[in-house]
């Protein structure tokens, strides 16, 4: 264990460069979100009751989120510029562990872990993930730990030393129990590892072969998850959730609608101004396969072409079982992962220079564009936040001029939805959303977010909501003076 922390520590040393790259790239791209308070949807949520948050969290199989967040609260239930502090400082450690990795893999040049460490760090994916900041800082460090699973993997294959895969396992399963996605990353960087050992004279069978520790610890770590997480359902009396399996339509529709359902998800992330990533996967699969089928190099080029093959099946498997690629959030780091390895094995499998040359300058500008967008987003959600606040003041203010100062006794309901994509305001999958946006679909966001402002007031049932609806339709949107209703204790606005 310490021979390898001491040989992470030399890369690091030897790789002063690029640590100090990743650690620039993170701070220049992810800075709205470090220097700028805001937080996410479902975060209002949090702070207001955390433990229906840690229920619902044992529901869906995240038993090791729900422990690892309730260590951490004391003090203020969430502090918003530590969480984001420590989430990025995770993040960049993620990464230079994921390129030791790959460096000790497939031994690239300098030049190939920057250019993977710009694309992977820079994905507006990661900041789908994270900027749901009641989990960010727990999900990178569990990343950090897949990470980690991986390299202890390989330095059993190496050492056979049994602590190193009980260690691997441990590592693989704290991952899984608060990031359950991290299932698929595990699965990429095991085809991928596996790919780096075969050479000219693999044999399919050789090769299915030396990933048998892979797939061992896999089975391992899925089944004893399994078994914590309804073990922790029975401890505190709940019932698993079927958030996931609901969303499965695999063999539930026709062919013909299960392919239309993917053309349409296709078709609307391809064309997707804002969140480029399925864009970015096919420039990087289709660079990593050009080189592989020119490369002169002394690989097994159809096992290279398979193992492509296979990690973007898998960075793309809720597509295939969902019909829809899904959260983005969830992609998260699974296909920055894939294009980390795709930049690694596209400029290193290249023999042509000027070909090369022309690989890194695509990446290049695939990595900039990627800073631009994320950082975008960050900026745009610090916007909407401030937009948000705004709300709460001009409606706080008009309530005080109908003589309503003091809203403790008071329920509110929001009876449509109000977005504020502007030009300030830009939309992804999640990012740029509001937390008035969704109406009668969800009541409790807006009252949540009004209460973490410092205005005690409640939330109106399903039923008042409703029925609030019904007195509404003619009136005008906030600010018009009919768009208020004072109804006995119940409050009902027309955003």
């Amino acid at each position: 264990m310490k021979s390898l922390l001491t040989r992470i520590h030399t890369f690091a040393s030897e790789k002063k460069k690029l640590v100090f790259f990743i650690s620039f790239i993170t701070l220049i791209t992810y800075a709205p979100k470090i220097f700028y308070y805001n937080y996410s949807l479902d975060t209002e949520t949090f702070i207001y009751s955390p433990v229906q948050t840690f229920k619902w969290w044992i529901q869906i199989d995240r038993y090791g989120l729900a422990l690892l967040r309730k260590i951490s609260l004391f003090g203020l239930s969430l502090n918003v510029p530590l969480t984001n502090i420590m989430t990025y400082i995770f993040l960049a450690l993620g990464c230079i562990l994921l390129m030791y990795l790959l460096n000790q893999s497939f031994h690239p040049s300098d030049k190939s872990l920057f250019i993977a460490s710009l694309i992977y760090l820079t994905s507006p994916i990661i900041l789908e993930q994270t900027n749901y900041i009641l989990q960010s800082t727990e999900v990178t460090f569990t990343i950090c730990l897949l990470f980690f699973s991986l390299i202890f993997i390989e330095e059993y294959i190496t050492t056979k030393q049994t602590r190193l895969i009980i260690y691997a396992f441990f590592s693989l399963l704290v991952s899984l129990s608060v990031y359950p996605s991290a299932l698929i990353s595990f699965i990429i960087l095991s085809i991928v590892l596996t790919c780096s050992k075969t050479t000219q004279k693999t044999t399919f069978i050789q090769y299915i072969y030396s990933a048998r520790y892979y797939l061992l610890l896999f089975i391992a770590g899925s089944a004893i998850n399994k078994i914590l997480s309804t073990l922790a359902l029975h401890l505190t009396h709940l019932k698993h959730s079927n958030y996931v399996d609901s969303n499965l339509i695999l063999g539930k529709v026709s062919f013909v609608q299960y392919l239309q359902q993917i053309k349409d998800s296709l078709k609307g992330w391809y064309f997707s101004y804002n969140n480029d990533f399925l864009f970015v996967l096919t420039i990087t699969v289709i660079l990593c396969l050009v080189s592989i089928i020119f490369s002169k190099k002394k690989i097994k080029k159809s096992l290279y072409i398979l193992s492509l093959l296979l990690i973007t099946l898998a960075g793309l498997s809720t597509l295939i079982l969902f019909g829809w690629i899904g959260p983005v959030r969830s992609l998260m780091p699974s296909l920055p992962i894939i294009f980390a390895c795709c930049a690694i094995l596209s400029i290193e499998l290249t023999d042509f220079i000027i070909l090369q040359r022309l690989i890194v300058l695509i990446l290049t500008l695939v990595g900039l564009a990627q800073i631009k967008i994320t950082n975008d987003f960050g900026v745009s959600e610090f916007n909407k936040y401030q937009q948000e606040v705004r709300l709460v003041n001009q409606i706080t203010t008009k309530l005080s001029d109908r003589g309503i100062s003091d809203l403790s006794t008071y329920r509110i309901a929001f009876v449509t939805p109000k977005s504020f994509y502007t030009p300030g305001v830009i939309g992804g999958d999640a990012l740029g959303q509001s937390f008035f946006q969704f109406g009668l679909n969800a009541l409790y966001r807006g009252p949540e977010f009004m209460q973490q402002q410092g205005v005690p007031v409640g939330q109106a049932s399903a039923a008042e909501s409703k029925k609030a609806f019904s007195l509404m339709l003619k009136a005008h949107p906030f600010p018009a003076k009919d768009s208020i209703l004072i109804n006995g204790h119940l409050i009902i606005i027309k955003l």
